[in-house]
């Protein structure tokens, strides 16, 4: 938000952490459950039996690929938890609800305490 006037986000900008799981959604579909069983019905009609089994791709190499998604997804899911968290809160805070309960000021400690918040 710049000089008070709110400037909409390109859709990548938003959208990104969905997109991310998808993608890794794909990958994992594909090559734990798509490419074995179509690995296995070629090898059965070409050669009448299967000789080799699949080898899942993101696997090799550790499974590094799986390792670095895990991050991603955890670290970005966590940090928006944590935006939303305070988004929730600033808006709760400045809301008109709020604002318009002044007479709930604790005047002992000066800070304010809505009738509806613990102690």
């Amino acid at each position: 938000m710049e000089d008070g006037i709110s400037k909409k986000e390109h859709w990548m900008v938003c959208k990104w952490r969905p997109l991310c799981a998808i993608v890794y959604l794909i990958i994992c579909v594909w090559d734990f459950i798509i490419a074995p069983i179509a690995f296995a019905w070629i090898q059965y009609n070409i050669g009448g039996n299967t000789i080799a089994q699949w080898q899942p791709l993101t696997l090799m190499g550790a499974g590094l690929l799986h390792i670095a998604f895990g991050g991603i997804l955890g670290v970005s899911a966590f940090t928006r938890g944590m935006e939303k968290r305070d988004n929730n809160y600033r808006e709760y805070r400045n809301s008109r609800y709020r604002n318009d309960d002044r007479d709930y000021v604790d005047n002992y400690r000066g800070r304010y305490q809505h009738p509806y918040d613990e102690n």
